[in-house]
């Protein structure tokens, strides 16, 4: 859904054509590029930020938020190229199935514009979404667990491809004078069949650059793993801003079995966020002028001059084409997300973040900042007095629909039963 101009409440606005159950979180629309003036709301955040400050317990003006909260961001994001994971149970080679993991995790880190950012979920929220491809089921269920500092519980479950995603999404946001810094944590657990993958990371970290002044920019950074202990196979992520502003991601796959020691890759990968994923015999050491490099090169040769630093290795030396050294491992070039379909409001609690930030939500899209800001301080004030009442009586949240194992949260059976009966 887009429109070419902001108009007070009207049905096109409310929801796409295609369906009335929906999340914001799916839609294009004119509030994710909207300008924001320095002076007014945003003059008067700033002059109370000092820098280093964690701005995740800063209450936001609606004119720098997006209609949905931060809950249906991750759920968007985690089930729009779930996809990609459905051949791992019948893939018998552990690498190949490595490099399906690292590619639904690439999926997640797509290309950002976060010009605004979704409201921060409110404890208790809960959000469920189900994706449907080839007459199969994939779910999504996330609860906040802990307000500050914010932490999503979340399941992804699709039993006829045998696949369980379990984990947290947590970060801190600090402000500099001129960019915003967001340290995610929060581990995840992949289980794929018999084979279980762990993250200790469910998300990299993210910069924004010149966030007031200067050409902007939105870009993960820094370094994420995979492991899977059953098989030995570990795959190291890292993504990086260029100094032209180029987003872009490199890393590796090894195996200590494979290769006798975890300093020599079988495999390398590398290119720009949301574009081409390229696999490699040798490493990567140009991620973000890789494609450009590969079309603007002879298929039978010109990989070696610009592409490999070191030593190339005996079967780089003995390949007959380009093709056998390097290749494509994903393409996410103009690939959108699949869309979710969400439950019909009247089946979900009132803590569903559909329910929670609907009137805030309305008005942002409407461009009606005075009604969003009010809609919304309602939602933070009900928080403020949830979280009174649980320190005046020496209590803390306990989950409703996860529990901590070990150090992973993980979802309750009751909740996940109950998952099919919302649609």
């Amino acid at each position: 859904m887009s429109t070419n101009q902001d108009t007070p409440y009207s049905p096109s606005i409310l929801a796409p054509d295609h369906t009335k159950n929906f999340s914001y979180a799916d839609v294009h629309g004119t509030w994710e590029d909207r300008k924001v003036s320095l002076m007014g709301p945003l003059k008067s955040l700033l002059s109370q930020l000092r820098v280093g400050q964690d701005m995740t317990k800063v209450s936001l003006p609606s004119v720098l938020l997006r209609p949905y909260s931060m809950i249906e961001e991750f759920g968007s994001r985690t089930l729009g190229h779930i996809p990609i994971l459905y051949k791992s149970t019948t893939q018998t080679d552990a690498l190949e199935r490595m490099i399906t993991v690292v590619s639904w995790v690439l999926s997640t880190t797509r290309d950002e514009n976060f010009n605004h950012k979704p409201f921060n979920s409110i404890l208790g929220e809960t959000h469920v979404a189900r994706l449907t491809t080839d007459d199969t089921y994939t779910y999504f269920f996330g609860e906040q667990i802990s307000h500050h500092p914010p932490v999503t519980a979340f399941v992804v479950k699709n039993d006829e491809h045998q696949i369980t995603i379990t984990g947290t999404y947590t970060f801190s946001i600090k402000f500099a004078p001129n960019s915003i810094h967001v340290t995610t944590n929060g581990k995840c657990e992949i289980r794929l069949g018999e084979d279980v993958y762990i993250m200790e990371k469910s998300l990299p970290d993210m910069i924004i650059k010149n966030s007031l002044f200067g050409k902007k920019a939105v870009a993960w950074v820094g370094k994420m793993t995979v492991s899977c202990p059953k098989t030995g196979w570990h795959a190291e992520l890292e993504y990086h801003l260029s100094k032209d502003l180029v987003k872009y991601v490199q890393g590796s796959i090894l195996c200590l079995e494979r290769t006798g020691n975890l300093d020599t890759p079988c495999l390398y990968f590398g290119g720009k966020c949301g574009g081409m994923i390229y696999k490699s015999l040798t490493e990567i050491t140009n991620a973000d002028k890789l494609q450009e490099e590969l079309e603007n090169n002879d298929a039978n040769g010109g990989y070696f001059g610009f592409f490999a630093t070191k030593k190339a290795p005996k079967k780089v030396k003995e390949a007959k084409n380009i093709e056998e050294v390097v290749n494509v491992m994903v393409d996410f070039t103009g690939k959108k997300e699949l869309t979710p379909s969400y439950p019909p409001l009247e089946n979900l609690p009132a803590n569903s973040s559909r329910v929670v930030w609907k009137e805030a939500a309305l008005h942002i899209v409407s461009n009606q900042m005075d009604k969003a800001d009010e809609a919304k301080f309602l939602v933070e004030e009900g928080q403020r007095e949830r979280s009174r009442e649980l320190e005046e009586a020496n209590e803390t949240y306990e989950p409703c629909h996860f529990f901590l194992d070990g150090n992973l949260w993980r979802p309750n059976d009751d909740s996940l039963r109950e998952l099919s009966s919302l649609f």
